[in-house]
């Protein structure tokens, strides 16, 4: 594993690229044809993993997001993808956001403990299932081969790396203590539910800009990884899919 460099991140995230990724597009803008068509495949196949059997759901949209989506690429950037998922008919699950997001993300977790690794030409696939597109930075829908946010290479310019060294050092021991903290004090199902409501409120609401840039570094120090882990260990250990509880 690479070591993490926090001002390497700091200033590859502070200095965007001139051009979108030519790996994903054409110079147009638009997602080339090829990949698209293959990333579709391999979102359909998790759906096929994860929630397919589930009556009543339906796929609204499947996006590209994350650095490739646009102008923080770099060479070792994954491919990101967000499976945004309705619930239309399904009796058995609430509608409201929170509750249909604890099972989404439930199903997901299911899917990560079986260890599926997508990659796409030498590029990790890191999916994503969501009641709604969180992402306000960039954000291209493959099934409507259009951009639905379009980026903007000035978005971090008022942003000085020393306020979002402060900025992130901040978050990142708040995150850290509120982690340790229901570690400590929850055990079993509830141990569960507060660590993916956790990840939830910290990963998955919308942030502001500066708490995007922060999330990027975090997740360059796996930390989420760190937190995620906890989340599919704790249920597979509820579900006696192994014995393991320690987090």
């Amino acid at each position: 594993m690479t070591e993490f460099d926090l001002e390497k991140t700091i200033n590859s995230l502070l200095t965007p690229q001139e051009i979108l990724s030519p790996f994903i597009f054409d110079a147009d803008g638009k997602m080339q044809e090829n990949v698209r068509q293959d990333l579709l495949k391999i979102a359909h196949k998790i759906v096929e993993l994860t929630i397919f059997n589930t009556q009543g759901l339906e796929i609204e949209d499947i996006c590209l997001t994350g650095s490739l989506s646009g102008y923080l690429y770099h060479e070792k950037s994954d491919i990101d993808m967000r499976i945004v998922v309705k619930n239309k008919n399904c009796h058995d699950l609430k509608k409201t956001k929170a509750s249909f997001d604890a099972f989404l993300s439930t199903q997901f977790s299911f899917y990560r403990a079986k260890n599926y690794r997508f990659i796409y030409k030498k590029k990790l696939v890191d999916t994503k299932m969501s009641f709604s597109n969180i992402d306000f930075i960039s954000l291209y829908s493959l099934i409507k081969n259009q951009w639905i946010i379009k980026p903007d290479k000035d978005t971090f310019k008022h942003i000085s790396k020393k306020r979002l060294l402060n900025y992130y050092q901040k978050r990142k021991n708040e995150i850290l203590e509120e982690f340790e903290y229901i570690k400590k004090q929850y055990i079993g199902t509830k141990l569960c539910d507060e660590l993916d409501a956790f990840y939830a409120r910290t990963v998955l609401n919308k942030p502001t800009l500066k708490d995007h840039l922060v999330y990027k570094i975090l997740s360059k120090e796996h930390i989420f990884k760190q937190i995620a882990r906890s989340c599919t260990r704790t249920q597979c250990a509820i579900l006696s899919l192994h014995n393991e509880y320690q987090v």
